[in-house]
């Protein structure tokens, strides 16, 4: 357990505090006395404006007693105009009424209608048109906001306020994002507005893309979260043609990453296709690097479960050499992944089933089991990478390798091996190709290790390791020196992944 790792170390270093320097010609530097700083985030890393604001309001309206609640409520729609109150006021009428009686009910959807009027109105701009808190639709899924009513009301305003000359990019796109389901083709020209507006805002390009997109690829009915559109039949042919006749690289590309969960084949094409106009383009780069990960990991999944309840290395073993150094990695940092998940669930049971002291032990026994296949597989990539150092996967093998092995040492309370083998990661041979876009592996445990290297003291431990990879890596270099120098300053480090190319577009 994370908690055992934490208290063996300050164990350690009890006894080895006081001889530190005699220690600098062993181990190279001595450690810092006593725990050092927190690290600052950056103001840039911090909560998001929105989520800041959100949590701020819920604060003040769960402070409120029912009698404050009544008074601002009677107070704003006598004066209407406080803008702090009305997003208040949003928040409490958001919340799921309960069994009020019907007419309480018809009463509260009518203040809510005048009151997101008001915003349409008054704040056009505001982000609270993005947010469930001005949901009307009948699809919503918190029933209780359901307002036909205020739905076409909200929609008539929308539509006059979209229509003036003087209506803001963002104003815009909060229109259109209304309008998106019920009137696509107005959507579509306020979004193509607000691109020219803030053509370097790539927000309106994503919006487009999402409408073009939901348009030519309605979402399933069983599909959860997908927005369905009410297209006529001329729209959807206007838009095919539009979009098969695009040269627009970023269109295309936000129209690929939007379809990278529901059809592989489409995102392919699309970041295929960015990428024919905008060889260079970055975000064409890593999506399509991203979806070929994706599919690459559903062959191996289908592969394996198809070998099952059969050993792992009969799946393995039909693979070809290369393709077997990415499997081991992916399937180790798996394994240690669900190891920390069995963990957690034993330590934390949510119900009393899970509490029953027999499913505990068998949490216990099943992360043990995955934590020690997470080193072994690690331990074959590594073997196999070193004799097969000429396969394009070998040198990001060696690496996760090592971090994979490194981070279960640290979880067993070895900082020293831990220390080894996050050095040998940054010694590992440089990535098969120079670009420093490709993507990081959803499973990669790099960030999880640095993490939790910091979070045990191992400050001067990972600066080293920066600096090392920025030594040999010349298109990250400048990246990774500036987390080691972020470090340095006291600041929580930023983009500090090695470059990989393991699931980088193959030729």
């Amino acid at each position: 357990m994370r908690r055992a790792i934490g208290l063996t170390f300050a164990a350690k270093m009890r006894f080895i505090g006081a001889a530190c320097v005699a220690a600098m010609v062993l181990v190279g530097a001595c450690r810092q006395a006593g725990p050092p700083a927190p690290l600052r985030e950056r103001p840039e890393t911090a909560i998001p404006a929105e989520t800041a604001w959100l949590l701020e309001r819920m604060k003040e309206v769960e402070q409120m007693t029912p009698e404050a609640r009544a008074a601002l409520e009677s107070s704003w729609f006598r004066a209407p105009g406080d803008l702090r109150a009305a997003e208040q006021l949003l928040l409490l009428y958001a919340q799921n009424p309960g069994n009020v009686p019907a007419a309480s009910r018809e009463a509260r959807l009518r203040h809510r209608q005048r009151l997101i009027l008001w915003f349409i109105d008054q704040h056009p701009d505001h982000f609270v048109h993005r947010a469930y808190l001005t949901d009307l639709s009948s699809r919503s899924q918190r029933p209780w906001l359901i307002d036909p009513e205020g739905y076409r009301a909200a929609t008539d305003a929308w539509r006059r306020r979209g229509e003036r000359t003087d209506t803001s990019a963002a104003a815009l796109g909060n229109a259109a994002s209304f309008l998106s389901a019920s009137d696509p083709r107005r959507a579509e020209a306020f979004l193509i507005r607000a691109r020219r507006l803030e053509p370097e805002k790539s927000d309106w390009t994503t919006a487009l893309a999402s409408l073009y997109t939901s348009v030519l690829y309605p979402p399933a009915a069983t599909m959860r979260g997908g927005e369905v559109i009410d297209a006529d039949a001329a729209f959807v042919a206007a838009v095919r043609e539009r979009v098969e006749t695009s040269r627009d690289a970023g269109l295309l590309s936000a129209m690929g990453r939007s379809l990278m969960l529901r059809d592989t084949t489409a995102a392919k094409e699309y970041q295929r296709r960015a990428l024919a106009v905008d060889p260079g383009h970055v975000e064409a780069t890593k999506a399509l690097a991203s979806v070929e990960q994706l599919d690459w990991n559903r062959r191996l999944n289908t592969l394996m479960a198809k070998k099952t309840p059969g050993p792992r290395e009969a799946a393995l073993s039909s693979l070809s050499t290369d393709e077997r150094l990415r499997a081991l990695v992916y399937l180790a940092n798996g394994d240690y992944l669900h190891a920390e998940y069995a963990d957690w669930m034993a330590t934390h049971p949510p119900d009393a089933e899970q509490r029953l002291p027999e499913n505990i032990a068998k949490r216990r026994a099943e992360s043990r089991d995955s934590w020690h296949r997470s080193k072994d597989l690690a331990q074959q990539a590594l073997t196999l990478a070193s004799a097969h150092p000429e396969e394009p996967s070998a040198a990001d093998a060696i690496f996760h390798a090592h971090i994979t092995l490194g981070l279960n040492a640290l979880r067993d309370g070895d900082h020293a091996a831990a220390r080894q083998h996050l050095d040998l990661a940054s010694k590992a041979p440089p990535p098969s190709t120079s670009s420093d876009s490709s993507p990081i592996d959803e499973l990669s445990l790099e960030d999880r290790f640095i993490k939790w290297l910091l979070k045990d003291g191992e400050r001067e431990t990972v600066i080293a390791y920066f600096e090392r990879l920025a030594a040999g890596n010349e298109p990250a270099r400048d990246r990774l020196t500036r987390a080691a120098a972020d470090l340095r300053n006291g600041i929580q480090p930023r983009d500090y992944f090695r470059g990989k190319s393991i699931y980088a577009p193959r030729s």
